[in-house]
């Protein structure tokens, strides 16, 4: 049924991962699918800014940014009891609406599978990461409370 599964992760939330991670692999054992984790650490560089960081700094912190991230979802994926010539993952730094969208198309993801918290006032007034993927998706999303 499904070819590639995109699965956006938080490697901060513990608790969506779980919840994203079961349902992708239950899909992808369903499915012989590939399974690829996707990470988006904040890009500081629009915050620095304002505060005049030297460049040198902002492209260290960067790099090991990125590195720390891709070494937890490393562990991650470790554990993950799927082969795994069938699983990837990846880091970018930026918005995770804008870069998961792009990585589902760079990849070819035909399901999103998103942890979510349960809705509340502030991601009522302010919105929050999955319900922008829901709202700009072209693929199928499955979000996971």
């Amino acid at each position: 049924m499904y070819k590639t599964i995109l699965v956006p992760i938080d490697i901060s939330e513990k608790e969506l991962i779980k919840k994203a991670l079961k349902h992708a692999l239950y899909i992808a054992k369903l499915s012989d699918a590939k399974l690829h984790f996707f990470h988006v650490a904040p890009d500081m560089s629009r915050y620095s800014m304002s505060y005049s960081y030297h460049y040198d700094l902002l492209a260290n912190f960067a790099k090991k940014t990125i590195e720390s991230s891709e070494k937890q979802l490393e562990i991650i994926v470790k554990h993950i009891d799927y082969p795994k010539d069938k699983i990837s993952y990846s880091v970018e730094m930026g918005s995770p609406r804008d870069k998961v969208l792009s990585e589902a198309e760079k990849i070819g993801a035909d399901l999103i599978v998103v942890g979510s918290r349960r809705p509340n006032i502030a991601t009522h007034l302010l919105g929050s990461n999955a319900s922008a993927i829901v709202s700009n998706a072209p693929i199928s999303i499955l979000i996971v409370r």
